[in-house]
C-alpha cells in the first residue's frame, strides 16, 4: 500500500515532463512529415522527379523521414530520463529533503522502488506515443506504404535507452564523492555503452549489451541508496 501511495505520488509529479515530451515528439514530428511532403510536391511541379516516380493521392514513403523523427525520439527520450533523474535524486539533495521523504515507517527500498517504477511507465507511455504518432503517418493519406517494422522497434528502443539514462543520472545524484573524481561516472558508463551499441550490427547485440549495463547500474543505485546516510 506505501509503495501504491509512493508511486501515485511520484506520478503526479512527473506528468508535465511527459505531457512536455509527448507534445514536442508529436509536433516535431509532424513537421517533419510536412516538410517531407513540401518537398516531394515541389519536386513534382517542378518536374525534379524521375519518370516511373509513383505519385497516387499521395507520396512514396521514405525510410529516412521515418529515421529523422526516430532520431528525435531518441534525443527526447534521454532528455526526459535526465530530466526525470534529476527530479528524483538531484533536487532533493540540493534541497536538503531527503529527510522529509524518507519515513522511519517507510523503508528507503521502497522510496527507491517507486520512484524507479515511476520512471519506466513514464517512459513506457513514451513509447506508446511514439507507437501511436507511427500509427497516425501510416493511415495518412498523405503516405501510402507503412514504415519499416525495424524502424518502429528502435523508436522503443530508444526509450528503453532513456530508461538506463535515467539510471545513470540516478546513481550519480546519489553517489558522495566529488564531481570532479568519479561522481558522474553512470552517466559516463552510459556514454561508453552508446558507444559499444553504436559498433553493433545486430539488434540483439545491442539489447544484450544495454541489458547488461542496465543490470549494473541498478545494482549500483540500489547498493549505494540502502547504504547511504540522508
Amino acid at each position: 500500500m506505501k509503495f501504491l501511495t509512493l508511486l501515485k505520488k511520484e506520478l503526479r509529479e512527473a506528468v508535465p515532463w511527459i505531457i512536455l515530451a509527448v507534445i514536442t515528439l508529436f509536433i516535431i514530428g509532424w513537421f517533419i512529415i510536412r516538410l517531407h511532403i513540401i518537398y516531394y510536391t515541389e519536386q513534382f511541379y517542378f518536374g525534379i522527379l524521375t519518370t516511373g516516380t509513383v505519385i497516387n493521392q499521395g507520396f512514396i514513403f521514405r525510410t529516412d523521414i521515418i529515421q529523422g523523427i526516430a532520431v528525435l525520439m531518441f534525443f527526447i527520450s534521454i532528455l526526459l530520463g535526465l530530466a526525470l533523474g534529476i527530479r528524483h535524486f538531484w533536487i532533493p539533495g540540493f534541497t536538503r529533503t531527503w529527510q522529509f521523504l524518507i519515513h522511519r515507517s517507510i523503508k528507503k527500498s521502497t522510496v527507491l522502488s517507486a520512484k524507479i517504477s515511476a520512471a519506466a511507465i513514464l517512459l513506457f507511455c513514451l513509447s506508446l506515443a511514439w507507437l501511436l504518432l507511427i500509427s497516425l503517418i501510416s493511415i495518412s493519406e498523405k503516405i501510402i506504404v507503412p514504415p519499416d517494422a525495424g524502424i518502429v522497434w528502435l523508436g522503443i528502443f530508444y526509450a528503453y535507452l532513456g530508461f538506463i539514462v535515467y539510471i545513470g543520472t540516478s546513481l550519480c545524484a546519489i553517489t558522495r564523492t566529488r564531481w570532479y573524481t568519479t561522481k558522474m561516472f553512470g552517466l559516463f558508463f552510459v556514454f561508453i555503452m552508446y558507444l559499444m551499441i553504436l559498433g553493433q550490427t545486430k539488434f540483439l547485440n545491442a539489447f544484450l549489451i544495454t541489458f547488461v549495463v542496465l543490470a549494473l547500474l541498478i545494482i549500483q543505485v540500489y547498493h549505494i541508496f540502502l547504504q547511504r546516510e540522508f
